[in-house]
C-alpha cells in the first residue's frame, strides 16, 4: 500500500494537475480523521468529536458525471466551492463517525470509490472549541511520484477567540517627533464556508495635529512576540485625516494569509509627524477595525482604551540659595533641551526654548514654559548664573507631570473630519523645579569653591503650585544634520 497522503482544497482552490497517464490502482481506499486542538490546555482525546463525510456525485456539465481520474475531473474539482451545508443530489453522505473518549481519537472511513470527499465536523465534542471550517480530501493524491491511495487527514480546532482590538502609541514624544502607533486586531476563526474570511478594514482616524504617512505602513500578522508574515499586498488611503488599510479580494494572497492565521493577531503599524500645533493639546487617536467575510460583516470593533498624547505639560523654576530656599535669585539664564547630550553641547536642534528664560525677584520665569509633553524629560542648562553665584556645572533634568489634570473628552466629527472636543477637562497643574546655586564665597562657612569647580544642585518637583503666568512655547525640534 502506498504511504499515507493528503490534499485539502481551499476556496478559493490551489491550482491541481494530475499525472493521470499513471495508472491509478483498482480498489477501495480510506480516509483515516485524527483530531487535534489548536490553543486548546485540555486532553484533545477528552471530547467526542462529530464527523461527516460526503462524496461529491453531481454533473461536471450537463450530462456529464464527474470523474477524478480524468483532467477535465480534477480542473473541476479545483474550481468547486466548498459548501457549508451539503445535501443531495450534488453530495451523498458516505457515514457520519463520533470519536471515542480515551481511544486513539481516530476516524476510519473505508470502502471508499476513488471521488471527491468533503469532511464536515458536526460537533467538536466541547462548548468552548468551534468545529473546523469544511474541507475537501481527493482520493487518490499524487505526491513525490507516487499515488496516495489511502488519506490520513489531521484536522484542528481552534478555541473561538474574543475579537479585540487594542492601539498604542511608543513615546512620550517632543513636537516635530514622529509617533508610531500600532493597531492589533485578532483575527476571527472561520467556522463554515460563510465565515471565510474576504478581507478587512482598519481605519484610524487622526487629529489635525498629526500627519499621517501612508507610504510606510507596515502591515503584519504576529503571535505573541513572532511575526508570522509581513503582508505587501493591502491598499492604504488617506483622505480628510482618516486612514484606511483595507484588504480584500483583490488582494487574494494577503486574504489567504488571514485564513490560514485565525486566532492570531493582524498588526497595523502607522507613522506620523507631530505637529506645532499640538502645543497645549491632549490629543487622542482611536481606531476601529472591521472583518468581511462570505456572508456579511463582523465590526467595527473600537479599542476599550484608546492612546493619547498630552502636551499640556508646562514647567517653571525656583532658584534659590543653597543653604536657605527663602532667598531666591534672580537674573539665571536658561535654555531647555530635550536631550541631555544635546543640552551639554547647546545643540539647538534639539531646544525647546527660542530664547533664552531668566528667573526674575521670584526666582522664576516670568511665565511657564508650555506645550510639553507630560510624561518627557527635559534638559535645563544654566547658561548665566546669578550675580555673585556660581554657574551650574551639569544639566538640570526635570520630568514633567501631569499631576492633577483631568483628560478631555473628544469626538469625531465626520463633516470637520477631525476630533472635536466635547469637554475641556482640566490641565495639569505646573511642573516646579527647585533649582538651588552655590555663591561664589562659598557660603555662610567662607569656605571658597573654585570657579572652574562643580557647584551644589538641590533640586526637587513640587506639584500643584501655580504660574504668575503661561508661556506657550510653540516650538518645532529640528531634524539634527546628517
Amino acid at each position: 500500500m502506498a504511504e499515507p497522503g493528503i490534499k485539502i482544497f481551499t476556496e478559493p482552490p490551489l491550482e491541481i494537475t494530475a499525472p493521470l497517464e499513471r495508472e491509478i490502482p483498482s480498489r477501495t481506499y480510506v480516509i483515516y480523521l485524527g483530531q487535534e486542538i489548536a490553543g486548546w490546555d485540555g486532553d484533545p482525546w477528552e471530547y467526542e468529536a462529530t464527523f461527516q463525510v460526503w462524496r461529491f456525485v453531481g454533473e461536471m456539465d450537463e450530462g456529464v458525471d464527474f470523474d477524478i481520474s480524468t483532467n477535465a475531473g480534477w480542473e473541476f474539482a479545483a474550481g468547486l466551492a466548498i459548501p457549508s451545508a451539503p445535501s443531495l443530489p450534488d453530495w451523498e453522505l458516505v457515514d457520519t463517525q463520533t470519536t471515542n473518549v480515551g481511544g486513539d481519537h481516530v476516524l476510519v472511513f473505508d470502502n471508499l470509490e476513488l471521488g471527491l470527499y468533503l469532511v464536515v465536523e458536526t460537533d467538536s465534542g466541547h462548548p468552548d472549541v468551534d468545529p473546523i471550517a469544511p474541507f475537501f480530501v481527493t482520493i487518490p493524491l499524487f505526491v513525490n511520484d507516487s499515488w496516495l491511495l489511502d488519506v490520513f487527514v489531521y484536522p484542528k480546532n481552534f478555541e473561538d477567540p474574543e475579537l479585540t482590538v487594542t492601539k498604542g502609541v511608543d513615546g512620550p514624544h517632543f513636537i516635530g517627533d514622529v509617533a508610531t502607533w500600532t493597531i492589533d486586531s485578532t483575527i476571527p476563526v472561520a467556522t463554515n464556508a460563510d465565515e471565510l474570511l474576504t478581507g478587512v478594514n482598519v481605519i484610524d482616524r487622526f487629529h489635525s495635529a498629526l500627519a499621517p504617512d501612508y507610504e510606510t505602513v507596515i502591515v503584519q500578522i504576529v503571535d505573541g512576540d513572532d511575526v508570522i508574515a509581513t503582508l505587501t499586498d493591502f491598499d492604504a488611503v488617506l483622505a480628510g485625516g482618516v486612514l484606511t488599510v483595507s484588504i480584500d479580494e483583490s488582494h487574494p494572497a494577503s486574504v489567504a494569509l488571514l485564513r490560514d492565521n485565525p486566532g492570531a493577531t493582524l498588526r497595523v503599524i502607522i507613522e506620523s509627524e507631530i505637529l506645532p500645533e499640538a502645543a497645549g493639546q491632549y490629543i487622542i487617536n482611536s481606531a476601529e477595525t472591521t472583518w468581511f467575510h462570505e456572508e456579511g460583516e463582523t465590526g467595527p470593533i473600537e479599542p476599550t482604551d484608546p492612546p493619547s498624547l498630552d502636551f499640556r505639560g508646562s514647567l517653571n523654576i525656583v532658584k534659590h540659595h543653597f543653604e536657605d530656599v527663602a532667598e531666591l535669585l534672580a537674573g539665571a539664564q536658561f535654555r531647555v533641551f530635550t536631550t541631555r547630550d544635546a543640552a551639554v553641547a547647546l545643540d539647538g536642534d534639539y531646544e525647546l526654548t527660542t530664547a533664552p528664560l531668566t528667573t526674575g525677584d521670584d526666582g522664576a520665569w516670568a511665565a511657564a514654559l508650555a506645550g510639553l509633553p507630560v510624561g518627557a524629560t527635559v534638559y535645563l542648562r544654566e547658561i548665566a548664573a546669578p550675580d555673585g553665584f556660581i554657574l551650574l556645572a551639569e544639566p538640570v533634568a526635570v520630568v514633567i507631570s501631569g499631576v492633577g489634570g483631568l483628560s478631555p473628552t473628544f469626538e469625531w466629527d465626520e463633516v470637520l473630519g477631525d476630533w472635536v472636543m466635547v469637554d475641556e477637562g482640566v490641565d495639569a497643574d505646573v511642573t516646579i523645579q527647585y533649582v538651588a546655586n552655590v555663591p561664589e564665597d562659598g557660603g555662610s562657612g567662607n569656605f571658597r569653591l573654585p570657579m572652574t569647580g562643580g557647584a551644589g544642585v538641590a533640586m526637587f518637583t513640587i506639584i500643584g503650585l501655580g504660574a504668575a503666568g503661561v508661556l506657550v512655547a510653540l516650538f518645532t525640534r529640528k531634524k539634527a544634520a546628517a
